[in-house]
């Protein structure tokens, strides 16, 4: 079965500023990524829009759209990913910090993991989060390589995007996550996976990141 880790980050900015913890999902050392689920760059300190995968950007047949949050947050997982059940959440992220939602492939290799934290933060801090996340990802992961950091737009929204490769027990991983602010809290979403099924994927993944809404 395959395991992610949540890891508990205190965010400290600069004075008073104090975000509190934010818990990433991020597959990482330790992982098992054999078995299958047990049920079916340089820093940026300018404003991207999120480059568009190279293929039609239309949902693949049979996604449909999930509401989280009272229906303020929606997006399109990949076709064939299922949600985790409370119980798959819990095992995977041992940790008492974890995703509230998590879809994945069947066998467990690729998921999109969202977390919507407690956490106060508001737009214009996403450079400042920017800077600490970088720093305190870079001491839970020493072996962390950074693929691309920066602020990003979706569907009008400014994120922040990390994305990073991290190893893992048997293989390693690749870590897209993008953080903004929604009603005054943070949310996170972590599209990841193994870099073996990374190519595979990687235009399903651009497309359900894309397929982002944000209502305040």
């Amino acid at each position: 079965m395959k395991n992610w880790t949540s890891i508990p980050i205190t965010v400290l900015g600069r004075g008073s500023f104090l975000l509190g913890v934010v818990t990433i999902a991020l597959i990482g050392v330790g992982c098992n990524l054999s078995a299958p689920r047990s049920t079916p760059s340089l820093p940026s300190e300018s404003l991207q829009t999120a480059p568009n995968p190279a293929v039609d950007a239309t949902p693949a047949t049979g996604a449909e759209r999930v509401y989280l949050a009272d229906n303020r947050v929606s997006f399109l997982p990949p076709t064939g990913f299922t949600p985790l059940t409370p119980e798959e959440i819990e095992l995977k992220f041992p940790n008492a910090n974890r995703p509230q939602q998590v879809y994945a492939n069947d066998r467990g290799t690729v998921a999109v993991a969202i977390t919507l934290s407690e956490v106060s933060l508001t737009p214009e801090q996403l450079p400042e989060l920017q800077q600490v996340m970088e720093s305190s990802l870079e001491q839970a992961q020493p072996e962390l390589q950074w693929i691309e950091r920066g602020l990003v737009e979706i569907n009008g929204t400014r994120w922040l995007k990390l994305e990073s490769i991290t190893p893992a027990l048997d293989t390693d991983i690749r870590n897209d996550m993008y953080f903004t602010s929604l009603a005054g809290q943070m949310i996170g979403f972590n599209f990841n996976a193994t870099v073996d099924a990374d190519e595979a994927v990687q235009a399903e993944l651009l497309q359900s990141r894309d397929s982002i809404q944000l209502q305040p």
